[in-house]
């Protein structure tokens, strides 16, 4: 069980919105009419391309489109392909490096966020993404001091506290964790990963049954937010944890057909094999490909291997 497992993909506000870049220059790169046979926000910007390939700014789009749907390995050559044809501005270093970042190469990443800074020093989203780029490359004092300056501009901060929950987390000074954690729910007591991270604190701490409520909670309010998340892995390994593996695997058994997700996949082949049930829990343990950073590294084929 991890603090902040998804500290990556849940600070959306620190994402680049993307598929709306470059509008104009798409519509008049199509064809005269500026219309298009496809709505495909990707095959615009490819037909535009076409007719104007060292345009920057749809160089930019196509890599912002790219990061929206998890290819990340393919976008981060398409910024350095926007930047090449002229592009210059905190806009850029900011993309490029939260791609870089997801990508696992948070040296790159920094030095990037930290050029975007400077030039925007005001920017909340890129300070929090820089202080995600040091905690990525284990400077956690570093990062925690640049999410207090986030924090100290904008208390109400939700993400930051959880940052600076799994900084303190990680020098083991669990005690200031969970009240980090607890000021977050204090502003927003409906957020399951807030909620999963408390578990981890808890659990951590030692306290498996704040842990388990921590981990019930998380499950409810994912469940009220439509159910797409996957707290229910946080719980399932609760129950495993205090030692009921037939419990855990009910819970992952229950929800993995709704939510597939591969820590779901993980948890459970783990189970499989402390069940004893081996060849089961190989074929679950297979699914870590569909999640960062193998995800980015498989070899896609024009026809099935077979």
């Amino acid at each position: 069980m991890h603090i902040l497992r998804k500290w990556l993909a849940g600070a959306a506000k620190a994402a680049p919105a993307a598929a709306a870049t470059a509008p104009a220059r798409v519509a008049a790169a199509t064809d005269p009419a500026g219309s298009t046979a496809s709505t495909d926000p990707l095959s615009q910007v490819d037909l535009a391309l076409e007719r104007a390939p060292d345009d920057a700014e749809l160089h930019f789009a196509r890599a912002s489109i790219l990061v929206d749907q998890g290819r990340i390995r393919e976008a981060v050559p398409r910024f350095a392909r926007a930047e090449s044809c002229g592009m210059r501005g905190p806009r850029l270093d900011f993309a490029f490096g939260w791609a870089l970042l997801q990508d696992g190469q948070p040296r790159l990443a920094e030095a990037r966020l930290r050029g975007a800074l400077a030039q925007d020093p005001e920017s909340a989203r890129t300070a929090f993404a820089l202080g995600m780029a040091l905690r990525a490359q284990g400077r956690s004092e570093d990062a925690a001091t640049v999410f207090r300056d986030v924090v100290r501009l904008d208390p109400r901060d939700v993400h930051c506290l959880r940052a600076l929950a799994a900084c303190a987390f990680e020098r083991g000074d669990f005690a200031a964790a969970d009240a980090h954690l607890r000021d977050a729910l204090a502003l927003d007591a409906q957020s399951p990963d807030t909620w999963n991270d408390l578990c981890a604190v808890e659990s951590r701490m030692g306290r498996l049954d704040e842990a388990l409520a921590a981990a019930e909670e998380a499950d409810r309010c994912d469940r009220a937010r439509g159910a797409h998340g996957d707290a229910f892995v946080n719980l399932a390994t609760c129950h495993f944890e205090r030692g009921r593996l037939a419990a855990g695997m009910r819970v992952l058994e229950d929800a993995l057909a709704q939510r597939p997700h591969a820590g779901a996949h993980h948890a459970y082949a783990l189970a499989q094999m402390a069940a004893g049930r081996l060849r089961e829990g190989q074929t679950h343990y297979e699914f870590r490909w569909l999640r960062e950073p193998l995800v980015s590294r498989r070899h896609v084929g024009s026809q099935p291997a077979w």
